[in-house]
């Protein structure tokens, strides 16, 4: 809300420096976003953060009463034309409203003998003071009274209105209205859409309610009757109306929050007519013609002084919670006894939208009293002991290792597009989407962590990165089960835990062996995370996930139990847009690791009996999967066999075309006693037969 402080002086008596009011408006719960001095010198254009609970302050006469009630100012209301409020007789215009719970209340009057023009000076001063464009004197009177009372107006062509008669109602389906920015709407499309609220004469729409104009019945230089327009209207239909149809204005926005049917309105109408008649010549044709089917009545709050000293923490007495309220033109009185000694009825104007609940009274009683009046004492507390949960030391200890080997911690949106959240979920997997998102780049939930890193890491390569290591560690959502019962479970959310790099291993590597990142550096990590997360005998088995190439994929398992994936990004399904080099890396489900972790890791002494180290190279075929060689050795090995490790790999000559040769190290150890030749190379006969029987395998010698 943007206003002048020495507009805003104009409503206010007596005048303050413009200083004090700069001061006293982050006092009154009213944040200054911007504020700058004025070209005259005199005072500061402010732009004040008005809350969506406030639309109250939404006109300056709002503000001005908050300031008066924090200065103890008397606040002047603006002064009303009595030939126009005292004008009687019959309206030329009748009004009905089809739809009482959409449209609360509708008052109208025709001004006759109006002669459209430009405004007078300060009225263009003060609109475009505020970034407002001046256009006549109709016009303009109509949104000097909207910024000043908070409350929309519109002016219409009077001898535009069909039949004499306004109609507030729907739109119907086979109707269409040509807005005054020549926008075309409907009543919109599907099998129960929202209502769309249209003013209408006796043959069709002439406006949409609450928003904007119509084509046909704006105000011309030719206009001589206008009718004036101030009504009410149901906010959540306004809001989604102005949402479907993609427009915003100063009317709607104030009608989304909340308006007052009562003073407010009926202010802002004389205001209106009163400077219409002075400004234009005009005069009212009869009285004012008001629709108002059920009149909505002040909220009134029992308050009782001990409620208000027990939240505050402060000795307050019913004479300055009266006097505080009052300032905000509140009604307060005793209460009957029979509702308790003490006790306030307070009667809150319906322009306090706010207002639902007794405790917003006493925020207005602390805020005019003064929050730096209020005692700053220690209350008593018994400590208690902090814990974390074993999700989160988990998600700390990972992210502490991957940080120290060089990985970055990104924090990404949890909303992607819909198409990315698809891809990356599966073919056929349902995604979790936005009914009211606010853009199409976030119009679903994400279904993992992957495409955001790889996106950090395209928008460093663009900038000149040759490598990157990155992970994250939050919240993916899925949809539950199948789609039916998904519309009652809603989102799954699933902790994981996820991590690419690519590029350069090591930049700075003097002996200039700078080979590029690959799967088994990734891999390598990975395998230390699981160690971190006490995660042992797991087994990496091909397989094909959404994300990551089908060549290049591996699913982790520890047990029966799926862990997650690791592999090469597929650019088919997360694109690397300008990415220069491959990227690898995994992704996590870190509630599956959180039973190992939470398991207190056991010790054992150092062996003092020597180990036996065997090497075997085996030749085998192309084909043959390496997770079922190693579980072949432990599986064939015995009990005996402490450690195995893959030390080589080789193919050529003399190794037959189609196979290649494994070197492995078995290291064997009793714990107890010294092996013997014989036991370990009875061990190893077994290994050998078991893959000669399995792989068809043969030792290379």
């Amino acid at each position: 809300m943007k206003i002048t402080t020495p507009w805003l002086l104009n409503y206010l008596e007596p005048h303050v420096s413009h200083d004090v009011l700069i001061e006293a408006f982050p006092k009154m719960g009213l944040e200054i976003e911007e504020h700058e001095p004025l070209g005259s010198g005199q005072g500061f254009l402010v732009d004040l953060n008005v809350l969506a609970n406030r639309p109250d302050c939404l006109g300056i006469i709002g503000i001005a009463r908050e300031v008066a009630a924090h200065l103890n100012l008397k606040l002047k209301y603006p002064t009303f034309d009595v030939r126009v409020t005292s004008a009687s007789g019959a309206s030329p215009v009748s009004v009905e409203i089809l739809d009482p719970d959409l449209c609360p209340r509708y008052m109208g009057r025709v001004m006759t003998g109006v002669k459209v023009g430009p405004s007078p000076k300060w009225m263009v001063d003060v609109l475009e003071s505020i970034g407002q464009r001046a256009i006549n004197n109709v016009v303009d009177v109509t949104n000097f009274v909207m910024f000043e009372w908070g409350q929309p107006l519109h002016a219409f062509d009077f001898a535009q209105v069909r039949g004499k008669k306004i109609v507030v109602r729907r739109l119907r389906s086979d109707e269409k209205l040509e807005l005054l920015g020549g926008k075309a709407i409907d009543a919109g499309s599907g099998p129960n859409p929202p209502p769309t609220l249209a003013i209408c004469d006796a043959e069709g729409p002439v406006a949409l309610a609450g928003i904007m104009g119509g084509k046909t019945s704006e105000t011309r230089d030719s206009t001589t009757q206008v009718l004036v327009e101030s009504a009410n209207f149901d906010p959540p239909t306004i809001r989604r109306t102005a949402k479907r149809i993609e427009v915003s204005t100063e009317s709607s926005f104030r009608f989304e929050r909340g308006v007052d049917p009562n003073r407010t309105l009926e202010g802002a109408m004389n205001r209106a007519c009163s400077l219409i008649a002075e400004l234009g010549g005009g005069s009212p044709a009869g009285g004012a013609v008001d629709a108002y089917p059920k009149r909505r009545e002040r909220t009134v709050f029992p308050l009782s002084a001990s409620r208000v000293s027990h939240y505050l923490g402060i000795e307050v007495d019913a004479k300055t919670i009266r006097t505080s309220l009052e300032k905000l033109e509140m009604t307060v009185e005793p209460a009957p006894a029979t509702v308790g000694v003490g006790v306030l009825n307070v009667g809150v104007p319906t322009w306090r939208v706010d207002a639902i609940d007794p405790v917003v009274l006493i925020e207005d009683v602390a805020r005019l009293v003064g929050y730096d009046t209020l005692p700053m004492r220690p209350t008593a507390q018994v400590p208690t002991t902090g814990k974390r949960s074993t999700i989160d030391a988990l998600r700390q200890d990972l992210a502490t290792y991957l940080s120290s080997v060089g990985f970055l911690e990104c924090r990404s949106p949890a909303m992607e597009t819909p198409e990315q959240a698809e891809a990356a979920a599966g073919a056929g997997v349902p995604t979790v989407k936005l009914k009211n998102p606010m853009s199409r780049e976030f119009a679903a939930m994400r279904t993992s962590l992957l495409p955001a890193l790889v996106r950090t890491i395209e928008r460093n390569a663009r900038r000149g990165a040759d490598s990157a290591r990155v992970y994250e560690h939050d919240k993916v959502f899925n949809v539950p089960g199948d789609v039916e019962r998904s519309k009652d479970l809603g989102a799954h959310e699933t902790i994981t835990l996820a991590a690419v790099a690519g590029g350069v291993l090591n930049d700075r590597d003097w002996a200039g062996a700078n080979r590029a990142v690959s799967f088994y550096d990734v891999k390598g990590i990975l395998e230390d995370v699981l160690e971190i997360a006490g995660v042992h005998n797991t087994e990496f088995a091909h397989a094909e996930h959404p994300g990551f190439t089908a060549e290049s994929c591996a699913v982790i398992r520890s047990g029966s139990t799926t862990i997650g994936h690791v592999g090469q990004i597929d650019a088919n399904v997360i694109p690397l847009g300008k990415t220069p080099f491959k990227l690898f890396g995994f992704e996590l489900e870190l509630a599956t690791l959180a039973p190992s972790y939470a398991v207190a890791t056991a010790y054992r002494h150092l062996a003092r009996t020597p180990a036996v180290v065997r090497d075997l190279a085996f030749v085998l075929k192309m084909d043959t999967v390496y997770a079922e060689v190693e579980h072949t050795l432990r599986e064939s090995a015995g009990q005996r066999l402490e450690s195995l490790r893959l030390v080589d790999i080789y193919e050529g000559k003399p190794i037959p075309p189609g196979h290649r040769s494994l070197a492995m190290r078995l290291t064997f150890r009793d714990p107890t006693r010294t092996l013997t030749a014989e036991e370990v190379q009875a061990d190893v006969d077994r290994v050998v037969a078991r893959m000669k029987e399995k792989f068809d395998a043969t030792l290379r010698t």
